[in-house]
């Protein structure tokens, strides 16, 4: 009651707009429905947020169909190379103790210089030989009679390290080493010298592995692969001499005793990809 259509009409050029800044509710809003006396500027002001909203409100909607008709696979791919050895990584210890350290240091140094003179017959890698420095240390043992420790006498070592460039060479090397009177020859270390290629080949075949497995993945429901969203490297294995990951095996040759067998060093590289079905 006390209604009339003349406060009806004032009443619709009111909006939520008028008492709100949200943008969303700014879309509801036209040039008719805007307030008494408003300046150009404020009508400016809210077109722009009308402009905004309906950008912002398509926007969403594009995503909303894109993953309604978009399906999104993942598939992990896995490449193995198999490389054979093809140089060895050498290290050897001469040591000696004695009560009096120079002697110690010097016998050391002279099969030291033996060693050296003997690897002149081998392949050795270019820059890899490493002869090292002395280094003297107290050895002591437990006297249990007195209860404390007895000086035996100061322990002169010196290391030489250097990377074999032909495997035929392995069985007379150890021969010229032990007839050099080294003290300890360290675990030999195959590699491959184009190990970086063969990492290389791993990666790529994960890659190709992943690709297949999401194409299969695709079909099998009734899709197709439009795109490769992702690819990320998940694991490698990347043998490490120092770190005792080589595969490479050595072995006496049942026919000589001078001959070796080698096993091949593997290289494993794993990755995770996502595409896109449709």
């Amino acid at each position: 009651s006390g209604f009339s259509m003349a406060n009806a009409s004032s009443c619709a050029r009111f909006t939520i707009a008028d008492y709100a800044d949200d943008t969303l509710f700014a879309a509801g809003t036209s040039i008719v429905n805007r307030r008494p006396n408003q300046t150009p500027t404020e009508i400016l002001t809210m077109l722009t947020k009308q402009m905004y909203a309906t950008l912002f409100l398509t926007f969403m909607l594009v995503i909303a169909e894109t993953a309604v008709a978009n399906t999104v696979l993942q598939a992990n791919g896995l490449g193995v190379v198999s490389a054979p050895p093809n140089q060895a990584v050498v290290s050897v210890d001469v040591s000696l103790t004695d009560i009096n350290p120079t002697k110690a240091q010097h016998y050391v140094s002279e099969r030291i210089d033996v060693v050296l003179a003997a690897l002149s017959a081998f392949s050795i890698v270019e820059d890899s030989l490493d002869s090292g420095y002395v280094m003297l240390s107290p050895d002591y043992e437990w006297d249990r009679e007195a209860s404390r420790q007895r000086l035996l006498g100061f322990r002169a070592t010196r290391s030489v390290s250097f990377t074999l460039d032909n495997l035929n060479q392995v069985a007379p090397l150890m021969t010229a080493l032990t007839d050099a009177k080294v003290t300890r020859i360290s675990p030999l270390a195959f590699i491959n010298s184009e190990a970086d290629e063969a990492k290389d080949r791993a990666l790529a075949l994960a890659v190709e592995n992943a690709t297949h497995k999401l194409q299969l993945l695709a079909k099998a429901a009734e899709m197709s692969l439009s795109s490769i969203a992702t690819i990320n490297e998940s694991f490698s294995s990347l043998p490490s001499p120092s770190s005792g990951l080589m595969r490479a095996e050595i072995a006496p040759d049942r026919a000589s005793k001078d001959n070796y067998v080698f096993g091949d060093i593997t290289y494993r590289a794993e990755v995770i990809a996502t595409g896109i079905a449709k």
